[in-house]
């Protein structure tokens, strides 16, 4: 998963202007814990051929506390019922 490395960009911004931007922050924060704890109990689930995509506020670096998962599953290929499997593990 990535790590929201373009937020560099907004922090070295805030720091130029010499602004706070706590909210951005903490929802970045929030972000970057939940791609880490999701990365370990998804990974042991991968396969070459399909992927898990996450969407909306978690794939914009955007949690909250009102936030959900939006997700998808992307199979390359031919689908079988280990997907069907492995989905209705995530």
């Amino acid at each position: 998963m990535p790590q929201g490395g373009t937020f560099d960009a907004v922090f070295s911004l805030e720091a130029a202007l010499g602004v706070s931007w706590p909210h951005i922050r903490r929802a970045h924060q929030r972000t970057q814990k939940l791609h880490t704890a999701l990365s370990s109990t998804i990974e042991p689930l991968g396969r070459e051929d399909a992927s898990i995509v996450v969407f909306g506020s978690l794939g914009r670096f955007e949690v909250t506390s009102e936030s959900d998962i939006d997700w998808t599953y992307l199979i390359d290929g031919q689908a079988d019922l280990r997907h069907q499997a492995t989905a209705l593990q995530v």
